[in-house]
């Protein structure tokens, strides 16, 4: 609750990782397993986002206590400026081939509205990453290169989770 107050849109984030989730555990139930996977993948993707942003927000605030530990694997976080540029760049390059298939692809509207809507959340973070890492904010940038590279890779699952299972389609 507290989150939901400082970042506007988090529950976003929130609402769509459970959507995602609940995706994967219906196609399971259908015994369609490589969507399953690749939804189980954009809900991983999305939850990392929320947790990224988090503990970015419990951290750069100091008015707020600090009531969670970082999320696994933020201790090695590496805020190198050649690591976060390498982290930029993959992210750009996933966005890019997101954008290209939601273009040109054949994803039916329902997946096409819901891959554009975590896209739309990859620039976003990715935007900030990159005014970041101009600002020399590296820790700032290399977080956020995370959390859009995240958002961005939630997307993608969600547009192989078509084309996986509609093979004529690849």
């Amino acid at each position: 609750h507290i989150i939901q107050h400082r970042v506007p849109g988090i529950s976003q984030f929130l609402d769509e990782g459970k959507h995602t989730y609940e995706q994967a555990l219906a196609r399971f139930g259908n015994a369609d397993f490589s969507s399953a996977k690749e939804f189980a993948q954009a809900s991983d993707g999305l939850s990392r986002v929320v947790e990224i942003v988090m503990a970015r927000t419990l951290r750069c605030d100091t008015s707020l206590p600090s009531l969670v530990p970082p999320p696994p694997g933020y201790e090695a976080l590496c805020s190198e400026p050649q690591q976060v540029e390498e982290h930029l760049v993959e992210a750009e390059n996933v966005l890019s081939r997101i954008h290209w298939v939601l273009e040109n692809g054949t994803l039916p509207s329902e997946d096409r509205a819901q891959v554009r809507r975590i896209a739309s959340w990859g620039d976003a973070l990715y935007k900030q990453a990159q005014r970041m890492y101009r600002s020399a904010v590296l820790e700032d940038a290399a977080e956020l290169a995370l959390a859009a590279l995240a958002g961005a890779h939630s997307a993608e699952n969600v547009c192989r989770k078509w084309y996986t299972s509609h093979p004529a389609h690849s």
